[in-house]
């Protein structure tokens, strides 16, 4: 569908639970997930794709699912072409996920960890949420190690569930009812874990803290040593997002210049609904005192209502009638109010609820039929249901007033929400030294006193260098990891590393990049960022390195290669290949397909690559390798 390809894997990797609303027209595949996820074109576009698809709804026209405004335009496809194919692939997909969402078990000190505020995960497809708990493991054995897990199990509870001490000790298993939140090594005699080293990466100026710089767009401010209102301590970073003009944020069912929007014809252009009906069984017009009775007020599509009022009001059997009260009203400083032509007041009638005070009668429009009865019929729309009909002149019906706006020629309204566009705000947090990801959790402390639009985004990064090693979206419509702004507290949000879809064992740096649109007037507050993570040695990870995929393909680190099988049903672009848990290969069309038991590289991979494999078996086919 022509969709930005980074934006879309972003949007992709950061889906973490199968939803959607309104009407399902498209279905996508996680590659991070067996099974189609559901999305609809509203999540989309209305909220998936804000900053590269500006503007841009979906409309269905004649049959025809249509992209109307902004970048991407023009006609996408038919819809039942896109159900028919969905309909084709045969798949039923049933929720049964064992899933952690978001939250994390964070080490606080000694053997005791504690939760996020919430940790939110599904078990066999049902959604639970776990409040903040506070756990200590069990003291260590003095002479063996030891594997725990913490899991939130059926009853929103967090527990432990305590390994056998080893020399070798192994992970235990849970059974269906719970999901792993996290685990611990424990070594003999340990007093803290062995897994939960803790980085600093903002907090106070420490040794130890990792170098914070930024750029900023320029309706932004960044103060990395803000003194205001630290979580804790006598700094934090402050965003703040504060233009002197900022665009003007329009939606229907706002209360806009008198009245409230129906519909947005444009960024700055739209018609705007009186707050009450205006009249109450009026005439359109009289047909009585002599001809002429028709008044040439024809136009029935959007913005032809103020043309078929001129017309109304100068017209002898119809100014003192229904167009009468729509002149004679004034709202505040408002009184340029006309009678809504007929798909002006249709559209009314769709945005009822969001205007609100509509009674279920028949309310007139400003249209006349054509033909040789347009003499003595309008158009009128009945709100019980909907239906458009043609009436005679003379009924007495309901008038509901609209007028339209145009915020660049209209006063400005210090009143008005309003949003900024970010497209070159990064926040950087650079290591002295690479650390490890496994086991890593990055955790953030976040204060947003306004709630955020649907198209606003912080992308979260590694990097290893000057290589992207990952990536994760926060957004409504990709993961909150349930974070609500709007709530002028501090709120901890974690992420876990896998979530990123890191490719490397180690990072060294970490970027928060600010796109989208976002509220005027804002301003985030950031403050202690940490980054807990395992102790294992890189180069010792290296050397234990074990290459898997979910087809049961396996190669240790001497190059012994082992056969892999398609016991999973064939799904394509999902089968992962991951390094001590690490994915390595993101399983897009560009680096490889599988079909037949064989990988199909469209490139061989760089030896500097890391990867683990036999070139030998590697065989040019159509330009192609394949192993």
């Amino acid at each position: 569908m022509g969709l930005n390809a980074f934006f879309l894997t972003d949007l992709l990797s950061s889906l973490t639970e199968a939803s959607y609303h309104e009407a399902l027209i498209m279905a996508v595949q996680s590659p991070y997930a067996i099974g189609w996820q559901k999305l609809s074109m509203a999540q989309l576009w209305g909220g998936g794709l804000p900053f590269h698809v500006d503007g841009t709804t979906i409309r269905i026209i004649n049959g025809r699912l249509t992209a109307v405004g902004g970048m991407g335009g023009g006609d996408i496809s038919y819809i039942d072409l896109i159900k028919s194919y969905l309909d084709s692939l045969n798949i039923s997909y049933n929720d049964s996920q064992t899933i952690l969402i978001s939250g994390a078990m964070l080490w606080e000190s000694g053997l005791t960890y504690q939760s996020t505020d919430t940790v939110v995960y599904k078990i066999m497809g049902v959604r639970y949420t776990a409040v903040k708990t506070t756990l200590t493991l069990p003291a260590a054995d003095p002479n063996l190690s030891r594997i725990d897990i913490f899991y939130a199990d059926q009853y929103s509870n967090l527990g432990i569930l305590v390994g056998t001490p080893a020399i070798n000790p192994l992970k235990p298993e849970l059974p269906e009812t719970e999901v792993e939140v996290g685990s611990v090594l424990i070594g003999p005699g340990a007093l803290t874990p062995g897994n939960a080293d803790v980085e600093k990466v903002y907090d106070e100026h420490t040794e130890m803290e990792w170098t914070a710089s930024e750029v900023h767009d320029p309706d932004l401010l960044v103060d990395l040593d803000c003194l205001v209102e630290p979580l804790s301590g006598t700094k934090r970073i402050q965003v703040s997002m504060e233009a002197t003009i900022g665009h003007d944020d329009h939606k229907v069912g706002e209360a806009y210049h008198g009245g409230v929007i129906f519909k947005i014809l444009s960024p700055t252009t739209g018609l705007i609904a009186a707050v009450e009906d205006t009249a109450l069984s009026v005439f359109y017009e009289s047909l009585s005192g002599g001809a002429p009775y028709s008044t040439g007020a024809h136009g029935i599509e959007l913005g032809t209502g103020k043309a078929n009022s001129d017309l109304l009001s100068m017209h002898p059997r119809a100014k003192d009638h229904a167009i009468k009260y729509c002149n004679e009203l004034i709202v505040g400083t408002y009184d340029d109010w006309f009678l809504p032509s007929e798909q002006e007041l249709y559209t009314m009638y769709i945005n009822r609820f969001s205007i609100g005070n509509f009674a279920t009668k028949t309310y007139w429009s400003s249209t006349e039929v054509t033909g040789s009865h347009d003499y003595d019929t309008a158009r009128c729309v009945r709100f019980s249901d909907g239906g458009i009909f043609s009436r005679v002149k003379n009924n007495a019906y309901t008038v509901r007033a609209i007028r339209s706006y145009n915020d660049l020629s209209d006063p400005p309204d210090p009143n008005a929400d309003s949003y900024i566009t970010c497209e070159n705000t990064v926040l950087s947090f650079v290591a002295r030294e690479p650390v490890a990801v496994r086991d890593g959790i990055l955790s953030i402390n976040l204060k947003s006193p306004l709630p955020w639009r649907d198209d606003s985004m912080i992308r979260i990064e590694s990097f290893l260098g000057t290589l992207r090693t990952g990536s994760v979206s926060m957004s409504k419509f990709t993961n909150m990891f349930s974070y609500r702004p709007g709530d002028d507290t501090w709120r901890m949000i974690a992420i876990q590393m896998y979530q990123l879809a890191p490719t490397q064992n180690t990072l060294d740096c970490f970027r928060l990049t600010f796109l989208g649109n976002w509220p005027n007037h804002l301003d985030l507050g950031f403050d202690d960022i940490r980054y807990q993570h395992g102790t294992v040695d890189p180069e010792q990870a290296k050397q234990e390195a074990r290459w898997e995929t979910d087809y049961g393909f396996v190669e240790p680190a001497d190059g012994t290669r082992m056969l892999f099988t398609t016991l999973n049903p064939y799904l394509l672009n999902t089968t992962k290949i991951s390094l001590n848990g690490v994915r390595q290969i993101r399983g897009e069309y560009k680096h490889y397909i599988e079909y037949q038991d064989k990988i199909y590289f469209y490139y061989p991979p760089e030896a500097s690559s890391g990867w683990v494999i036999d070139y030998d078996t590697l065989v040019a086919e159509n330009n192609q390798a394949s192993g």
